[in-house]
């Protein structure tokens, strides 16, 4: 059950996220996860690059958003005192917090597809 919450929330955690190459930073799994890997920031930055159109400037600024969601995620699949629901919890709590600093930094047209990815990424998860 917890590989399959892991699992989870790590496709939520790629899907909802993307930076220029300069950032590079390698995709190393919390510790305790050595079976869940994470799309590094620069990829979650390419993608969002690639299906919003970011310009450079805002790449470079949603990077760092990208970087603190993913390690706090990290921290939160790595503690083993967490249950299921309280995982949940503070998984959405993450999300809305670091999309709502995404979305401020993206134009309307942006945000209205940044809207259909999200809600692309809750389809594939419900569907597992």
């Amino acid at each position: 059950m917890k590989n399959h919450v892991m699992a989870t929330l790590t496709l939520l955690a790629f899907c909802m996220t993307a930076a220029p190459e300069s950032h590079a930073l390698p995709p190393d799994p919390a510790p305790g996860m050595a079976n869940v890997s994470f799309p590094s920031p620069d990829q979650v930055i390419q993608m969002l690059v690639n299906r919003l159109a970011l310009s450079p400037d805002q790449a470079d600024r949603i990077y760092p958003v990208i970087v603190e969601r993913q390690q706090q995620i990290k921290a939160l699949l790595a503690d083993p005192n967490v249950g299921v629901l309280a995982a949940r919890r503070r998984m959405q709590a993450i999300f809305v917090a670091s999309d709502a600093k995404i979305n401020s930094m993206l134009t309307p047209d942006q945000g209205a597809q940044y809207a259909v990815i999200e809600q692309q990424m809750r389809a594939q998860l419900r569907a597992r």
